[in-house]
């Protein structure tokens, strides 16, 4: 199954939206408009030396991290490092960001203003009571994130202008013949 929902962006900035898509195992996928996997992708988020990676819950997002106006892709993985990926599935420079505990949720995007800079909010499992269950913290990372670049996607959800569901012609149904 899928960790998160998929997301558009144009994270290769050749002007037309990909869709990227996560799943439990840690397998990225960016697939082009025809469904067809971009160049360099797939890609797996865990090394050829992780034995047995935790289950990723965290999907994907994309934000302008470095400023040149393409989206680079985030996962908030399920290790604790939070990844910025470029179009090509590389590390941005100054990536990873080191947690330290599992990953629940996010990033999301918070917008600076008022002479704050732009924030990205995480979730993070930091340990558990006594009674054995997960207790999570919530966590905010400064960070120079544009969030209103083309084909940016910055929070979870859809809207119509970001949306890979598209609407099929519905036949008639059933009808009564007319009569003669």
């Amino acid at each position: 199954g899928l960790a998160g929902g998929p997301i558009l962006c144009d994270a290769d900035a050749d002007g037309a939206l990909e869709t990227v898509a996560l799943d439990r195992g840690g397998r990225l996928d960016v697939l082009g408009e025809d469904g067809v996997p971009e160049f360099r992708w797939p890609k797996l988020l865990w090394s050829e030396d992780y034995v047995d990676p935790p289950e990723q819950e965290c999907g994907p997002r994309a934000l302008d991290v470095t400023g040149d106006g393409v989206p680079e892709i985030l996962v908030n993985r399920a290790d604790g490092f939070l990844l910025a990926l470029d179009g090509r599935g590389e590390d941005v420079p100054g990536w990873p960001l080191s947690l330290g505990m599992p990953g629940r949720a996010g990033p999301e995007y918070l917008p600076g203003g008022g002479g704050f800079a732009p924030r990205l909010a995480l979730a993070n499992t930091y340990w558990q009571d006594l009674q054995g269950q997960d207790q999570t913290a919530f966590s905010v990372v400064r960070t120079l994130a544009r969030g209103d670049s083309t084909g940016s996607f910055a929070v979870a959800g859809v809207d119509a202008g970001r949306s890979r569901v598209y609407p099929k012609v519905r036949l008639p149904g059933p009808a009564p013949a007319p009569a003669e």
